[in-house]
C-alpha cells in the first residue's frame, strides 16, 4: 500500500502527543485537570487517521477484495488485523503479568495467583483490571474499542443512508444521537462503556474513510462554521448548566458523552480548515516527517503506546525512590517508553498470511 506522508507524520505525531504530552499531564498531574482537559483531542484524531489509512488499504493491491467483501475477504481481514493488533498486546501482557507477580513479593508480601494474573492479562477486554500496579493498563481501554471498530469497519462503510450529507446537519444529528446514547445504562457498566466508546470512535473512524473517499466534497464544507457551532453549543450548554465543570472533558471522554462529541467536532475542524485552505502550513507540518525523533513514533508508534504504561510506572517508582523533580521523570518516562516500545517492536511488524 502506498504511504502518505501527511498521514503517516500525523499518526506519528499523534503518538508522540499521547505518550509526552497528554499522559505527562494526567498521569504526573502537571497541570491541574479541568486545564489539561481542554487538550484532549487525540483519540477522535487516532480514529479519524485509523479510517482514512483504512480506506487506503481498500483501494490498494492488497486490500481490493474489501471493496466487495465475502465472508472469506472478511475472515482473513480479521484474522490479519487482530494479528496485528493482539500480538504487540499479548507480548507487553507477559510483561505485566511477571512485573506485576514480581512487585507483589517486594510489597506488602501477599502474593498474586499467577494463574489469575494471566487470565485477567491475557484477556485484552479485561487488561490487568484489579490485577495491575501503577499505570500499567491505564490506557488500555483503547485495545477492545480499536478491535470493534476495525472489525465494523468493512461492513458500516458499505451501508451510504446519504448520498452528500449536510456535514453540519449530520453533526447535530449524531450529537442528538450522543444525547440519547448516554441515557442508555446497563447493569455491567464495564460494557456499558464499551458499547458507548465503540460506537463514538466508529463515527471518527468513519469521518475518516470518506474524509480520504470524498475529498473534494470537504474541500467545499465551511469547517470554521462547524467549529462556531460546536463552540457555540459547548458555551450554551454550561451557560444552562450554570457548572463550568461541565467543560472538564476528562469527565466527558469516560464514556463519550455529547459534550466531548461537540469538542472534538471543535478541534477536529480547526485542524481541517488549516489542512484544506493552509497548504504551507501543510508542507511545513510533513517536514516533521523528516525528523529523526518522530521516525520511531511513525514505524512503532503502536508498540510506544503500549509500552509507556511500564515506562511511566517504572520511571514514577524511580522518581520516588530516587526523589527526581518531576520534570525530569516525565522526561524519563518518554525516554523509556519509547526504548521500551523499540524493543518490542518486532511483535508488531508480524504478518502472518492468511488463505
Amino acid at each position: 500500500m502506498a504511504r502518505i506522508k501527511t498521514i503517516d507524520t500525523t499518526r506519528g505525531m499523534l503518538m508522540l502527543y499521547i505518550v509526552f504530552i497528554i499522559h505527562g499531564l494526567f498521569w504526573l498531574h502537571l497541570l491541574p485537570q479541568s486545564i489539561s482537559s481542554l487538550l484532549l483531542f487525540e483519540m477522535p484524531a487516532i480514529f479519524i487517521v485509523s479510517g482514512y489509512s483504512y480506506y487506503l488499504y481498500e483501494q490498494s493491491k492488497s486490500g481490493q477484495a474489501m471493496q466487495h467483501p465475502n465472508i472469506k475477504a472478511y475472515g482473513l481481514f480479521l484474522a490479519a488485523r487482530c494479528t496485528r493488533i493482539l500480538l504487540p498486546y499479548m507480548v507487553y501482557a507477559i510483561f505485566c503479568i511477571l512485573y506485576v507477580y514480581a512487585m507483589s513479593f517486594i510489597g506488602d508480601g501477599v502474593t498474586v495467583s499467577l494463574l489469575d494474573l494471566t487470565r485477567v492479562w491475557l484477556n485484552p477486554v479485561k487488561a490487568g483490571q484489579g490485577f495491575s500496579t501503577g499505570m500499567l493498563n491505564w490506557h488500555l481501554w483503547f485495545i477492545p474499542v480499536f478491535l470493534i471498530v476495525t472489525a465494523a469497519m468493512p461492513v458500516v462503510t458499505k451501508f451510504r443512508p446519504f448520498k452528500s450529507p449536510h456535514l453540519l446537519i449530520l453533526m447535530l444529528g449524531i450529537t442528538l444521537f450522543e444525547v440519547l446514547l448516554s441515557e442508555v445504562h446497563l447493569p455491567a457498566r464495564n460494557i456499558e462503556n464499551l458499547i458507548k466508546q465503540s460506537a463514538f470512535y466508529l463515527i471518527f473512524s468513519l469521518f475518516g474513510y470518506y474524509l480520504a473517499h470524498s475529498k473534494e466534497y470537504f474541500r467545499r464544507v465551511n469547517f470554521l462554521t462547524i467549529a462556531f457551532v460546536s463552540l457555540a453549543l459547548l458555551v450554551g450548554v454550561v451557560i444552562a448548566g450554570n457548572d463550568i465543570q461541565l467543560l472538564d472533558m476528562q469527565v466527558n471522554k469516560f464514556p463519550p458523552n455529547e459534550l466531548f462529541f461537540l469538542f472534538s467536532c471543535l478541534w477536529i475542524s480547526l485542524f481541517l480548515f488549516i489542512a484544506f485552505n493552509k497548504p504551507r502550513v501543510v508542507a511545513w507540518f510533513e517536514k516533521f516527517g523528516d525528523a529523526p525523533w518522530l521516525k520511531p513514533f511513525i514505524t512503532s508508534g503502536y508498540s510506544i503506546y503500549l509500552w509507556q504504561g511500564a515506562g511511566y510506572t517504572i520511571a514514577t517508582l524511580a522518581g520516588k525512590q530516587l526523589d527526581i523533580p518531576i520534570l525530569a521523570v516525565w522526561l524519563l518516562a518518554l525516554v523509556m517508553s519509547v526504548a521500551f516500545g523499540l524493543l518490542a517492536s518486532p511483535a508488531e511488524r508480524v504478518k502472518i498470511r492468511f488463505k
